[in-house]
């Protein structure tokens, strides 16, 4: 085998296809002439960083497979994970969409929110354009899969708005350089506009992001980027962030080059994230190519080894005037997501359904609950676990106007009071997993109960019971 920054052979779990999607130009090398993203160290981009795939190699990863194999790696790896997006498998009772929802969660916030006005993380109508046609949809149907990929459509109606999606089944790189792959229609027309977004956090807290405008959802440790920096018709990445105890600092990184943008219906890009306890390595491809070069890469101290990870489509008032090409009404696709390492479990997480309250004059639907000193009371339905999990939480998102914690209990146990553990910022989006006991947990219905220690009230959202390790990898 070449060295890791020569040519290699591409990796793959499965057969290919004669699919328009997948990549073309098969061993050809692009390299960029785009102008560095502004505020971030930058190199012309050279040969040494470029990796020429092809699908058809000796070198084949573990068999020992998960889902769908459509995978790509520029190595052979141990195949912890792989989704490639075959069919629908829709569950009326959770968020996901046509996912898979015991392997896939979803989340959603906007910061369309002030429920004094009824705006209650409001979600408008939005086109999802794939599956043949352009539809109009809210969620949970705003998550759609079709001809072999993902496809998920967000309207923000002029706010700053997240929609998540996670694997349930942790990702590690203890003592190790893990992989995480993806392809993605990677066509950002910039910083204000809409973006893919990637983040790996320690514990599987709904919709979590870094710092923009009225969202600080920050995880407690975590790493991620952004897919927004570059010019015309290429991006590349424009934030390396950190999240440590909750803290989030955009790191210095080295921008390499930029990538031609892909297309939800056409050719899309394929990255390729290497982390370890010491770098982070992007690597992608121009839209449709198999030609995988670096285009960033940062040296730091990464605040976790274990956690798992998100593909976000990040929105910031993306029709204001002045900022390109509007991108409010916006759908990305997604396709072969994937991670090497050890397989020690599987989360089980169980939503609460969203409340899905007509907007009329929107168009849309509100997705949240008001919460003041007056508890309510939500249901996660089927709670069950395979084996004894270890260690069980809530989760949601929600909107402070006060620096307060909304209180929880499940099934009529007792209270828990969180103290606040982040900065003095509100009138923001956070995300929190408060610890609860097994003995709190049953099998069937679970009642989740929230009240509010401040006569301003807020709203939750994305309300999960999570149980960490409560299955094996199938």
């Amino acid at each position: 085998m070449l060295s890791g920054l020569a040519a290699v052979v591409l990796a793959t779990t499965g057969c290919s296809s004669d699919r328009s999607d997948l990549p073309r130009n098969a061993g050809s090398t692009v390299e960029s002439t785009a102008a560095p993203t502004p505020g971030v160290t930058s190199e012309s981009s050279t040969t040494s960083h470029s990796t020429a795939l092809s699908t058809s190699g000796s070198a084949a990863p573990d068999a020992n497979r998960r889902k769908d194999a459509g995978c790509q790696f520029s190595t052979a790896v141990t195949m912890a994970f792989c989704e490639s997006f075959g069919a629908p498998d829709p569950n009326p009772k959770t968020r996901s969409g046509d996912l898979d929802a015991t392997v896939w969660g979803v989340s959603r916030t906007n910061t369309v929110t002030n429920w004094t006005q009824g705006e209650i993380n409001q979600w408008k109508t939005a086109t999802l354009s794939g599956c043949g046609k352009d539809q109009q949809v809210t969620p949970p149907h705003d998550v759609q899969i079709c001809d072999g990929r993902l496809f998920e459509a967000v309207a923000d109606s002029g706010g700053q708005s997240t929609l998540a999606l996670y694997p349930k089944q942790p990702f590690d790189i203890a003592g190790r350089t893990g992989t995480v792959v993806f392809d993605v229609s990677a066509d950002s027309a910039g910083v204000h506009n809409a973006w893919p977004e990637f983040w790996w956090t320690d514990q599987p807290v709904p919709a979590p992001h870094g710092h923009q405008s009225a969202q600080s959802p920050f995880a407690a440790n975590s790493f991620g980027f952004d897919i927004t920096g570059c010019d015309g018709d290429q991006t590349g990445i424009n934030k390396m962030m950190t999240t440590r105890n909750h803290v989030y600092e955009e790191i210095p990184f080295t921008a390499v080059g930029c990538i031609t943008k892909g297309s939800p219906t056409g050719g899309l890009n394929h990255f390729e994230v290497r982390l370890s306890a010491g770098r982070a390595e992007v690597w992608a491809t121009d839209a449709g190519s198999t030609a995988l070069r670096m285009i960033a890469y940062a040296d730091l101290t990464m605040p976790l080894t274990r956690g798992v990870i998100w593909l976000e489509d990040i929105h910031y008032n993306a029709c204001k005037e002045g900022f390109g090409t509007p991108q409010c009404d916006h759908t990305f696709a997604w396709d072969n997501v994937g991670f090497d390492g050890p397989t020690p479990y599987r989360d089980l997480t169980f939503d609460v359904q969203d409340a899905l309250d007509p907007v009329s004059e929107l168009g849309g639907v509100n997705l949240g609950y008001f919460v003041d000193r007056t508890a309510i009371s939500l249901s996660a339905p089927d709670v069950h676990w395979d084996q004894v999990p270890t260690k069980q939480f809530v989760a949601f998102n929600w909107f402070p106007w006060q620096p307060v914690v909304p209180s929880v209990r499940v099934n009529g146990g007792p209270w828990h009071d969180t103290p606040w553990p982040f900065d003095d910022e509100t009138y923001v989006w956070r995300t929190i997993a408060v610890p609860i006991s097994f003995s709190e947990v049953k099998s069937g219905k679970n009642t989740i109960e929230f009240k509010y220690a401040n006569d301003d009230g807020t709203v939750v959202s994305n309300v999960d019971v999570i149980l960490i390790a409560a299955t094996t990898v199938p």
